[in-house]
């Protein structure tokens, strides 16, 4: 994936089929039950409107540079072979002797 991505050169109309792939999920109409659950989630998140509108911005001017510098970022991440665990953090805290080092990133709960 990582190389992939490093090396990626989508013509525009290619770039423009994976922009639309990625925000159609994105743009469809909600029903009063996924408003509710939407609203919920970004309740518990702290996910804002402005972080939405940006997200989706950044989506439609993705460009083959932004692409290849994700493509950098994983790379470093599976070289440094980094591990993400997500949970409570009693049950992470009694297991951490088996990993390197533990940081409380955040709590959302």
């Amino acid at each position: 994936m990582a190389d992939y991505l490093k090396n990626i050169n989508l013509s525009e109309s290619e770039l423009e089929k994976y922009i639309i792939g990625t925000i159609s999920p994105k743009e469809t109409p909600l029903s009063p039950s996924m408003r509710a659950n939407l609203a919920n989630t970004m309740s518990q998140t702290g996910l804002t409107n402005e972080l939405r509108s940006q997200e989706r911005e950044e989506i439609l001017d993705v460009t083959n540079e932004d692409l290849k510098k994700i493509g950098e970022v994983i790379e470093n991440v599976l070289k440094d072979a980094t591990i993400c665990t997500i949970g409570s953090e009693p049950v992470i805290r009694k297991d951490q002797e088996k990993s390197h080092r533990f940081r409380k990133v955040r709590n959302i709960g």
